[in-house]
């Protein structure tokens, strides 16, 4: 069977690509599927995967690494995003103004799931 990762942020980066497609066979574990691509993508994106959290087909996996995988999965790597406390003062002009950023699965679309990163701020989201 063939199953979809989808890549974000530094996961992205240390694989060197934002998505790629994995033969597996019928019912793999996800586990399976990740030890496959710390295989192929190496020790960055290890070093990325022990942080990220990982969904399967736009939610969290309910069996954990365990999760049986299916024909045409879509798996997403999500590793934590930065943001913070307020830094400096906000401006007029400005995204100095402290705005969080969370992902949130209604956001952007990718396959047949959606992922994306969204403002804290309402009246900053562009969702």
């Amino acid at each position: 069977m063939i199953v979809r990762l989808l890549l974000f942020a530094a996961a992205r980066e240390a694989a060197g690509r934002s998505r790629d497609e994995f033969e597996l066979t019928a019912g793999a574990p996800l586990e399976r599927l990740l030890a496959a691509a710390v295989e192929r993508y190496g020790e960055p994106f290890a070093l990325v995967l022990a942080t990220a959290r990982v969904w399967v087909n736009g939610d969290e996996p309910a069996a954990d690494g365990a999760t049986a995988l299916g024909e045409d999965d879509e798996i997403a790597v999500l590793p934590p995003v930065s943001g913070g406390a307020l830094a400096r003062p906000a401006t007029e002009s400005g995204r100095s103004d402290g705005a969080l950023l969370a992902f949130d699965r209604s956001c952007a679309s990718s396959g047949s799931h959606s992922y994306g990163a969204c403002s804290s701020r309402p009246s900053q989201s562009r969702c």
